[in-house]
């Protein structure tokens, strides 16, 4: 490259250079002129509105378009009107002609920063000449923040005694040189803290009071009464916050707390329940209280009376045990010397106990939906008219009370319908089960929940062999059942169940149907549908598991609406009768409903018909085969032999009335046969008419029962028709052997 090319292209880069030097100066010739100032009182008190005003001006030949002032505040600053936590505000002003000045005045509240410097800062964004992109102006200043503009003062004991009532003042006081309006007073609490009363009502709760106009110089008192419970030297703050209302604004503008702690009790009591301090009851569950108390002071203690309020809705009163006084007005408990002798005196150091004992009930009170979470409160105190000298009070008493959680329950159902329209599934196949024909049951899980809110709930069950879900399910929750087909278990989980589902209106349920399809296995017993049904969850209000479960669902389906939970009664011939005439009338409905033509009546009957005489014949084989295979015993009469049974050890003396007497006992055996025959003739016949009965109805559950009853009515003639023919025969020998008697004495043969 020659020296000409190099020439020209570092004039060129001269040239640039230049051009980029005189834009911006060019640019900030054009921005020159504007001004900002921030003007801040003097001096501002915490809690006390002021203005801060921030004015702009243009010195420069130029005019400022678009011009836009924001002011930034410090922490623990606030926009009056605004929420607190917003640090900045702006307002536009439209131009800024040359020479031309603007003002805008902020409304600002310091929330806290009692005597220190605070830094504030304001910017202004403009055009100015040809430039779209905007220019900016900023400026800052330091706000002086001196003390509080209301004070709030807690004067309360440095010490106390847990469990013994105290007093606090609580002063408001307006120092500022302003006048306030809409002030509240928000006394915080520690945990440990019983509110008992106040000289001024509060307006919310036992916390809150509405002040209202606080003008200055003016100051408002009222005192506190409360009670600490703690362990000796624990300490705990009181703490008050003062807050005020501006243009619709909540700002806290004082917070104050005094430090208190628990001082030795001149007397101290604890209550155990079940000796575990976390113990968490049910139903009718055994509470055994026990009040301990000891003396601490160096005097001894005269004339001691405790007592304890139970204080509960699940605390059953008629099991109470205790030698004190009950007092039913207000479910207090009374010991005094009257009935615990050693309450007489207490000696310094000496340390005494007092119990009872009591059930929770068996049963929840439930009538809302708001009966949850009970709870079980003793409160209890002892005082005595002997008063040390370190203590300020008019007599010496301690307080201690113990709260107990009562957990809820839960009731699991499972229940299997094949009937079952109210679920809105059908189901398909016969009752009873038949070999490798499926049949569709519903099953039903149906939860109840007592008295405390459900979480992480979760049912679960398999199902029995070669029985199969078909995929239909639904409930009355937000979820349903889900099954896994490689382990037959069906799960159901629902996130939450609220207390006193079920109690109070419908149970949560849930419906699913499975498929059965019985085997050779399953001949002769009851198939098994669904394993047994388990529910786990969590009571949110103990924490701990709850848990129920229910038996195994069968074919026998006892809860099944059509037998009415019952084993099958066997009918009488009447009742099959009616309900053969029962099958016939609905098919005849059942045809005129759906209007059929004549020859589908027809048709319909002939079908009838013929299939009652299948049966029939059928039942007429079985009854041949039954009939020959039939053969009644065969009696065979006693031989009279000498020394025979009844005889007298020789011969028989009269030959002719031993013969007689044999012919006599020969014909009441053959009139026994024969009367045995008849009867089991009868007995055939019977069951033969009761088959054809039962064949001729349509129903294959009323068919099953018929069947049933028919065999089973022969099977309790047969046994009854052998018993009479075995007493018959026993007579006739018993006869016999009193004829021969009478023979051998030289009688003749009792007729």
């Amino acid at each position: 490259m020659n020296r000409k090319v190099l020439f020209g292209i570092l004039i060129g880069l001269v040239f640039l250079a230049v051009l980029i030097i005189g834009f911006f100066v060019y640019r900030a010739s054009v921005a020159r002129g504007m001004e900002v100032e921030i003007v801040p009182p003097p001096k501002v008190l915490v809690g006390v509105p002021f203005e801060v005003k921030v004015g702009v001006s243009n010195s420069s030949s130029n005019a400022f378009k678009n011009v836009n002032l924001a002011l930034r505040l410090p922490k623990e600053f606030a926009f009056v009107g605004q929420p607190p936590a917003q640090e900045s505000d702006s307002r536009a002003i439209a131009a800024l002609d040359q020479g031309g000045s603007a003002e805008q005045t902020f409304t600002v509240i310091a929330l806290n920063g009692e005597n220190t410097f605070k830094k504030i800062s304001a910017s202004a964004t403009y055009n100015a000449g040809s430039f779209k992109s905007p220019f900016t102006k900023g400026a800052e200043n330091n706000v002086v923040v001196g003390g509080h503009g209301v004070l709030v003062d807690i004067v309360t004991p440095q010490k106390v005694f847990s469990g013994v009532p105290f007093e606090s003042e609580v002063s408001f006081k307006n120092v500022s040189g302003a006048d306030f309006t809409d002030l509240k007073l928000k006394m915080i609490y520690p945990v440990a803290f019983s509110f008992v009363k106040s000289t001024v009502k509060p307006d919310i709760g036992n916390n809150t009071w509405i002040l209202g106009d606080l003008r200055k110089g003016e100051e408002t008192k009222f005192k506190i009464t409360g009670i600490l419970t703690g362990p000796e030297g624990a300490f705990f703050d009181l703490g008050a916050t003062a807050e005020a209302v501006l243009e619709g604004q909540l700002y806290p503008i004082y917070t104050n707390a005094a430090t208190i702690s628990i001082a030795t009790s001149p007397i101290s009591m604890k209550i155990n329940l079940n000796n575990d301090s976390g113990y968490i009851a049910g139903l009718g569950s055994s509470l055994s209280y026990t009040i301990n108390y000891s003396n601490n002071t160096d005097v001894s203690l005269r004339d001691l009376i405790i007592k304890a309020k139970l204080d509960g809705a699940m605390y059953d009163l008629k099991s109470l045990s205790t030698n004190g006084t009950f007092r039913s007005s207000d479910n207090s408990i009374v010991w005094t010397a009257a009935n615990f002798r050693p309450l007489s005196a207490l000696a310094p150091g000496e340390i005494g106990s007092v119990t009872f004992s009591i059930r929770t009930k068996d049963s929840y009170p439930i009538k809302n939906p708001t009966d949850k979470n009970f709870l079980l409160k003793v409160l209890a105190t002892i005082d005595s008219p002997t008063v040390p000298y370190f203590v300020a009070e008019g007599k010496t008493e301690s307080h201690a009370n113990i709260e107990n959680k009562v957990g809820g329950s839960v009731d699991l159902t499972a229940r299997a319908y094949f009937r079952d329209s109210t679920s809105g599934i059908v189901n398909k196949g016969t009752l009873p089960l038949s070999l490798n024909q499926p049949t569709q049951f519903t099953i039903h899980w149906r939860i109840v929940n007592h008295a405390t809110d459900l979480r992480d709930v979760e049912v679960r069950a398999f199902l029995g062999g070669n029985v199969a879900f078909t995929g239909v399910t639904k409930s009355n929750a937000a979820t349903i059942p889900t099954y896994n087909e490689r382990t037959q278990e069906l799960i159901w989980r629902l996130p939450r169940i609220p207390a006193n589902y079920g109690v109070l209106g419908k149970p949560t349920e849930a419906v699913f149907q499975v498929e059965a399809l019985p085997s050779t296995q399953d001949v002769g017993r009851d198939m098994l549908l669904v394993q047994e049904s388990t529910l786990v969850a969590i009571d949110d209000f103990t924490g701990l598991e709850a848990f129920d479960k229910d038996s195994v669902i069968t074919s026998r389906l006892l809860d099944e609406p059509t037998t009415g939970g019952a084993v099958l009664q066997h009918p009488s011939v009447v009742d099959l009768q009616k309900q053969q005439a029962d099958e016939r009338q609905r098919l005849l409905l059942l045809l005129q409903q759906k209007q059929a033509s004549q020859v589908e009546r027809d048709q319909a009957l002939n079908d009838l018909e013929e299939q009652q005489y299948d049966a029939q014949q059928v039942l007429d084989r079985q009854l041949d085969k039954l009939r020959d295979s039939y053969k009644p015993p065969v009696v065979l009469p006693p031989s009279i032999i000498d020394g025979g049974a009844g005889g007298t050890g020789g011969a028989v003396a009269d030959t002719a009335c031993a013969e007689e007497a044999k012919d006599d006992r020969d014909a009441e055996l053959a009139a026994a046969n024969n009367n045995h025959d008849d009867d089991l003739n009868a007995a055939l016949e019977k069951r033969r008419n009761l088959l054809i009965a039962a064949a001729l109805v349509g129903d294959p559950h009323l068919r099953h029962i018929a069947i049933v009853a028919a065999l089973y009515g022969y099977e309790q003639d047969e046994q009854r028709i052998e018993k009479e023919w075995n007493e018959d025969k026993a007579a006739a020998d018993r006869k016999y052997q009193q004829d021969l008697a009478e023979c051998n004495s030289g009688g003749v043969p009792i007729e």
